[in-house]
């Protein structure tokens, strides 16, 4: 509820001191990523604020995929996956794209 509705819909959330929590939790992605950069897993020039919302929202997405297949009847097969390939799947297409590398 806290990363589905809350968050997009609720004046509440937005005032309340749990928004710091939040707020800490983009923070240490973006350290993360700023790891990654100077590892040279990153390309240099990488947005770290605009890829940590990215990361978000697609564990945003993830999550809500997975929330519908257990409450909508019938509707399984349409968010039929596993969290664990969810993630690696988020982490494959940020690190590499959607392309084949033959293009």
């Amino acid at each position: 509820e806290l990363f589905l509705i809350e968050i997009k819909q609720s004046s509440a959330f937005l005032n309340s001191p749990v928004v710091e929590s939040m707020v800490d939790f983009l923070d240490l992605l973006e350290e993360i990523l700023k790891e990654g950069i100077a590892k040279g897993v990153y390309r240099k020039d990488l947005d770290t604020k605009a890829a940590r919302m990215m990361i978000f929202g697609a564990a945003q997405g993830v999550l809500l995929g997975w929330i519908l297949k257990e409450t909508i009847p019938n509707r399984g097969k349409a968010f039929d996956y596993t969290i664990e390939n969810a993630i690696k799947t988020i982490r494959d297409v940020f690190k590499s794209g959607i392309k084949t590398m033959s293009l």
